[in-house]
């Protein structure tokens, strides 16, 4: 008899404590499925938000490959995974013009943030009086999207906010180190002056004190008209820059063949991250690259 107790109380206990983990794992799968779909535009602002995001989930990424955010065609893969989102990052139509209709049309359920527009920021203005969209170039921007990001996943996921709330001060900190990393990599630009192809380091350029000069062709992944290349012929053999910053996504060959022609060191340079690996990490190897390929450019 006080066996058969025994291995009934054991018994009891081995189902309620299987009862117990089944119910924890419907909660886990209820809370994930509870969990917004989260997807954001291009590779920096992916890893921004992926950092915020590290043990909930991944957010998708719409511009996985090297194509320009300024003049991209949307593919049915870019499409499916604005269809399926609930909260969606973006610059804005000043960066990604080419999602602004299919936003409109095919991201009907999403909750769309166009952080170019949020408040905080530190916006520079090209010549023109138009905002310059590649607000990631700065750190500080980095910052206030981060706070932006953990407070809109706050909201839509109350569950998670302990973790979103101790990602969010693990990439404070990471700014911090990134920051002293840049400052040590481009303090011997300043003054330095650099032709580039693509105007898009206002940010690193006010920040760190050096020079830009843009060349315009209208379309920056069309090449050089007649007019334009004597030109841009006439500001390489001034010989007042330290280097030439071209993009990877840029069909700049004549003018790369001037620019060495004319001894000015050439220094591919990507905004974008385009051959890193995407997630958390992202962020801070970009930056870092960029500083790194301006100053060893300006060295060579």
């Amino acid at each position: 008899m006080r066996h058969f107790l025994l291995r009934l109380t054991l018994s009891l206990v081995f189902t309620s404590a299987t009862a117990l983990l089944a119910a924890g794992s419907n909660s886990n799968a209820a809370d994930a499925d509870d969990r917004p779909k989260v997807a954001a535009s291009i590779r920096p602002i992916h890893s921004i938000v992926a950092s915020i995001m590290q043990g909930v989930d991944e957010p998708a990424l719409i511009v996985k490959d090297s194509q320009s955010p300024h003049h991209a065609n949307l593919k049915p893969s870019q499409a499916s995974v604005l269809a399926k989102a609930e909260m969606l990052f973006w610059i804005g139509p000043g960066l990604e013009g080419f999602l602004q209709k299919p936003i409109n049309a095919t991201a009907k359920q999403a909750q769309v943030f166009a952080l170019a527009d949020i408040a905080g920021l530190e916006l520079r203005l090209f010549p023109d009086g138009q905002p310059d969209p590649h607000i990631w170039l700065s750190v500080d921007n980095a910052i206030t999207i981060a706070r932006f990001t953990t407070g809109k996943l706050i909201e839509a996921d109350p569950h998670s906010a302990g973790t979103y709330r101790e990602n969010l001060a693990q990439f404070l900190l990471n700014m911090n180190v990134l920051q002293l990393d840049l400052q040590a990599i481009l303090a011997s630009q300043k003054n330095h002056h650099f032709l580039i192809y693509h105007d898009a380091l206002l940010y690193l350029e006010k920040k760190f004190q050096f020079h830009t000069r843009a060349i315009y062709t209208g379309n920056e992944e069309i090449t050089a008209g007649a007019r334009q290349i004597v030109a841009i012929r006439k500001l390489i053999q001034s010989r007042n820059f330290q280097c030439l910053l071209a993009e990877p996504n840029i069909n700049a060959s004549a003018i790369i063949t001037m620019a060495r022609d004319n001894n000015i060191p050439v220094a591919v340079l990507d905004p974008l991250g385009s051959d890193l690996p995407t997630g958390p990490d992202l962020y801070s190897q970009l930056m870092r690259n960029i500083a790194t390929t301006i100053a060893n450019c300006a060295q060579s």
